[in-house]
């Protein structure tokens, strides 16, 4: 990677995790050297994820590296910068998409996660409990609403 990297297009988008580092957006950037980025650019694109398209760009180039950020951010453990955007103190419950790891809902309480699930299950769900920045998976959203009831 250049040390200094030319931005020819940024894109915030949602679909995103949040940097588990920072708690910013996370951004897509097709870089000039043909090289596609995710990742925060607060914390540096380097710690993200990327790929190489001089071949081209695809949608299916985008989503895998989408879904790699966000399985990523999964993975990690939570700075308290991060935890501040998530308005909490580290210990909490994250109801994440299975098939992208993205997490649609946050909250320190159970009963919010069960309120959610109420609604009704339009996609898979898994439900992860967040002690201390770390997510731990509790498993399938309907499985524990099963289990909550």
């Amino acid at each position: 990677m250049k040390n200094q990297m030319k931005q020819k297009e940024a894109n915030t988008t949602i679909g995103y995790n949040l940097c588990p580092s920072c708690g910013r957006p996370a951004q897509a950037i097709l870089a000039d050297d043909s090289t596609y980025y995710v990742g925060c650019p607060m914390c540096g694109l380097k710690n993200g994820v990327c790929a190489d398209v001089s071949d081209g760009l695809t949608d299916e180039v985008e989503e895998m590296l989408r879904i790699t950020w966000n399985r990523r951010c999964i993975e990690s453990t939570y700075d308290v910068d991060a935890l501040e955007m998530l308005r909490t103190i580290g210990n909490g419950y994250a109801l994440v998409r299975t098939a992208d790891d993205y997490m649609v809902f946050f909250t320190e309480r159970f009963e919010d996660i069960k309120q959610f699930l109420a609604k009704g299950l339009d996609v898979s769900y898994t439900v992860y409990h967040m002690i201390d920045g770390i997510m731990e998976p509790l498993g399938s959203a309907y499985l524990v609403w099963l289990g909550s009831n």
